[in-house]
């Protein structure tokens, strides 16, 4: 006759619960509905075979996630080892713009130095040739006395002369004021022309001013991060962090696309306006509502 296993016996030298050994009977499609059911030998054999291969899939699947967590352990390593070899690559540059900032101003200093000396000479060369022509000046008005002296007894030729002379002078003085009405003229065109481009420019700087507290930026072409950074008041390494947290990672030399130009000053609370050969019409069409907010 075969052996025959109550299902609570089962239970306790498998160190499993009643209702535990039950579940796994009807998984195996055993039959039995109660702790007192009686189980066949190979029914007892099925639920040993199903309990070790529970166990064994436990084990792969805590290996699994062992391997799992090294992995995402070594790739924190990874991007922190690559996060420093970029500070210091941006440390480095910081350290060379100091140092050609530095040969700049040096060299400005010597630009300066000898633009000083030029004056200087320049200066003493001017007032040796301002003395010059006034002597120059005096001999020729002593010379001219003479010769005014010695011409006396020539009146009459004097008189048809001096009138000649004075009929070309007037002649002269009325060119001469002409010219000096013209060059006036001029001059005033010029001044009205300057002024109007003061006001564009005045009016330019406020639009701007106005843009800037109102947090607008205004593009006409794409540029890279590295130039796009200080629009936003940032660095270039700042703009990368912050683009990086966003889940962009962009090298700071590459040119930015619109969409990611559009996220990026969204995040920081701007608002970009494209303009020129980048524009869509549905650009110029926002463009023309912000610069109606601008000018109210």
């Amino acid at each position: 006759m075969a052996t025959r296993f109550r299902v609570h016996i089962v239970a306790s030298d498998l160190g499993l619960s009643d209702e535990k050994v039950l579940q796994l009977c009807a998984d195996l499609g055993i039959e039995a509905d109660a702790p007192s059911s009686s189980l066949e030998e190979s029914d007892v054999r099925k639920i040993k075979r199903k309990i070790t291969r529970a166990k064994i899939e436990k084990i792969e699947e805590a290996d699994r996630e062992k391997r799992g967590v090294a992995a995402k352990k070594k790739a924190e390593i990874e991007a922190k080892k690559k996060a420093v070899a970029e500070e210091r690559k941006r440390i480095l540059g910081e350290q060379k713009r100091k140092a050609a900032d530095k040969k700049k101003a040096a060299d400005r200093k010597k630009r300066e130095a000898e633009a000083r000396k030029k004056a200087a000479t320049e200066k003493k060369r001017r007032e040796e040739e301002e003395k010059r022509r006034a002597e120059e000046e005096k001999t020729r008005t002593e010379e001219e006395a003479k010769r005014k002296a010695e011409e006396a007894i020539m009146r009459e030729e004097a008189r048809k002369a001096a009138a000649e002379e004075m009929r070309k002078k007037e002649a002269a003085e009325k060119k001469k004021r002409e010219a000096e009405l013209k060059r006036k003229k001029a001059e005033e065109l010029k001044r009205e022309r300057e002024r109007r481009k003061a006001e564009e420019k005045a009016q330019r700087e406020r639009i701007r001013m106005v843009k800037e507290r109102m947090r607008i930026v205004e593009l006409d072409k794409l540029i890279s991060l590295k130039n796009l950074a200080p629009r936003f008041g940032l660095k270039p390494g700042e703009m990368t962090e912050k683009l990086e947290a966003l889940g962009m990672k962009v090298a700071q030399s590459a040119r930015l696309d619109k969409e990611t130009i559009e996220i990026f000053s969204e995040e920081l609370g701007y608002e970009i306006i494209f303009s020129g050969k980048v524009a869509t019409a549905a650009d110029e069409e926002k463009a023309r509502a912000v610069e109606a907010r601008v000018m109210e």
